[in-house]
């Protein structure tokens, strides 16, 4: 038996279980990017559908100011909010 034909032999082994661990990891990541897809897949289904809901949302807003005029154009009673503390500074308790 010649020296290349015993390493084979005597690695048999050590490559059925490299085998087979590098199959398990390979069956792992194509269930991984499979699993991406379907998020994917729901994260595009759900964006579109939250584009469709701030569409209808402004055509409201929209219909709402031409109807009742923009009430943006009367000065806040309180001041501009936006200077001092923010919201959630004047919130807390």
């Amino acid at each position: 038996m010649s020296e290349e034909t015993h390493n084979t032999t005597d690695r048999s082994p050590e490559v059925a279980d490299a085998t087979e661990e590098l199959t398990a990891a390979l069956d792992e990541c194509e269930e991984k990017v499979d699993l991406l897809k379907r998020e994917n897949r729901l994260l595009r289904d759900a964006s579109r559908t939250f584009g469709a809901l701030a569409e209808r949302l402004n055509a409201t807003l929209e219909s709402e100011r031409r109807t009742t005029g923009d009430r943006r154009t009367h000065p806040r009673q309180s001041g501009d909010r936006r200077q001092g503390a923010s919201y959630a500074e004047r919130t807390r308790g």
